[in-house]
């Protein structure tokens, strides 16, 4: 996008990118992430800060991703794994790997009180008196996890419908409610939830746009790992440390407005594959020449849309994946010494060199700096941190191969 349109240009406030550069998870290359403070912009202003930026006239969009939700569910093929996207013009605060209680109501509940702070059976009682009935009559979220307490809740009533892996698009569902499920309830909220702070962002964003109301109150994994549901407050001193550095309080409960800018954007849901939650949304279909792909937008303005887009392909399927396999994963693959021959077969090619260059900025950004005109500087000391014989092969051999990407 920022290719054709140059004023315009992207700055990642949520990401997955974190960790040892260059992570990978098993069977996968370089894992390729949007990380935190990573700016996405024309190749003319590469290096460019964000005032910088502004002041040439370019909008920045802040953005939050979660390219996919339900990793798992995703190589198995199972329901209800997504990916999704949040853009605005306004703020989005960046919030620490720490994760967060998750308190999303529907638009019945919604501005009656509600908070993280409360006790269980005080949110329970508080969704069935909005409502006007008796506990079983509402459907609650929470994933199936020995920390949540989903025997404490239907203990007090409240019906659960729970899944293995996946807590996004349930944050999403009170406000939109597309559907019920098999007692003829849809998803009033989703409480007693613990998970991903990314994912609250996203989803809890668009909750509110969508005319529900969403909170966030950080939680020690640490604490619920020893105690259970009941530790969830028991922070660690690295924990403490980790939620002060971002500029937030361990104890405080967040309403989405606090962290988000909600006046103005948009959230994008993409169907992985077919979901149980959501069934409008089904998965991506892959035929002989075509992909079918389905979508869900969420705007500031409170409309929902769902919509199918179709991508023809250009060359038979089988050139179709090779060319959207990572070029990374070929020289994570192969023989470490024959890293510099796949380099040379990679650079041979135009449009291999160009994802290369993308690849190696998004999956290395921890021991480059990118300099303005997109050169990378090496950071020696981190090189040396990461202690990866392969990397460094790769990252010394494309020094010699390809000197003009460097300062």
């Amino acid at each position: 996008m920022v290719d054709e349109n140059p004023a315009m240009a992207f700055l990642v406030r949520v990401g997955e990118g974190g960790g040892d550069a260059g992570r990978r998870k098993p069977g996968e290359g370089l894992n390729a992430s949007l990380f935190p403070g990573q700016i996405i912009a024309n190749n003319r202003y590469s290096g460019l800060s964000v005032s910088e930026l502004e002041k040439r006239g370019v909008r920045v969009f802040r953005i939050a991703t979660d390219p996919i939700d339900g990793t798992t569910k995703t190589v198995l093929s199972e329901s209800s794994a997504l990916t999704a996207l949040l853009i605005t013009e306004g703020e989005i605060q960046t919030v620490p790997d720490v994760y967060m209680e998750k308190l999303t109501l529907d638009s019945i509940a919604a501005r009656r009180g509600l908070t993280t702070n409360d006790p269980l059976d005080k949110v329970v009682q508080g969704l069935a008196d909005s409502h006007h009935v008796v506990p079983n009559h509402l459907n609650g979220f929470s994933l199936k996890r020995d920390r949540h307490p989903i025997q404490a809740l239907l203990g007090l009533g409240i019906n659960m419908v729970g899944d293995s892996d996946g807590d996004l698009l349930p944050g999403l569902m009170p406000g939109v409610q597309p559907g019920v499920y098999d007692n003829g309830f849809p998803l009033h909220a989703m409480l007693g939830d613990t998970g991903g702070a990314a994912e609250y962002l996203i989803a809890a964003t668009a909750n509110q746009w969508a005319g529900g109301e969403s909170h966030g109150r950080f939680v020690s994994a640490d604490g619920m790992k020893n105690r259970g549901w009941e530790g969830r407050y028991d922070f660690t001193t690295e924990d403490i440390r980790v939620i002060k550095e971002a500029g937030l309080q361990a104890n405080k409960n967040y309403p989405i407005d606090e962290l988000v800018d909600t006046s103005n954007g948009l959230a994008v849901f993409g169907g992985i594959t077919s979901n149980s939650h959501f069934p409008h949304l089904s998965g991506v279909y892959v035929g002989d020449n075509y992909a079918q792909v389905d979508v869900i937008k969420v705007g500031s303005s409170g409309r929902v849309t769902k919509k199918r887009f179709w991508f023809d392909f250009k060359a038979p399927i089988a050139t179709m994946v090779e060319n959207f396999n990572p070029v990374t994963e070929t020289l994570m693959k192969c023989d470490i010494r024959d890293v510099r021959g796949e380099l040379r077969s990679i650079l041979a090619n135009p449009s291999r060199t160009e994802r290369l260059h993308r690849e190696i900025t998004l999956s290395l950004y921890q021991i480059f700096s990118i300099q303005e005109g997109g050169k990378f500087a090496l950071i020696e000391e981190k090189m040396r941190e990461l202690g990866d014989e392969r990397i460094q092969a790769i990252v010394s051999n494309l020094m010699e191969l390809q000197p003009d990407w460097f300062v």
